[in-house]
């Protein structure tokens, strides 16, 4: 039997070396920083009884 627990850390403490999560998760970015912040969050202001500033994507 093996015996271990998990410590707590700090997300400073996580450094992303180059591999494929670290490209993946520079494609995440890229891709959300190419969308249009009033059409992301349409459906979100129209469920909370706002008037949406743009139209939502679709999907």
């Amino acid at each position: 039997m093996v015996s271990f627990r998990a410590l707590p850390f700090e997300i400073k403490d996580i450094q992303l070396l180059d591999g494929q999560f670290k490209h993946a998760t520079e494609l995440n970015i890229k891709s959300l920083l190419n969308y249009e912040p009033d059409r992301l969050l349409a459906k979100f202001r129209s469920e909370a009884g706002l008037k949406p500033k743009a139209e939502h994507y679709k999907g």
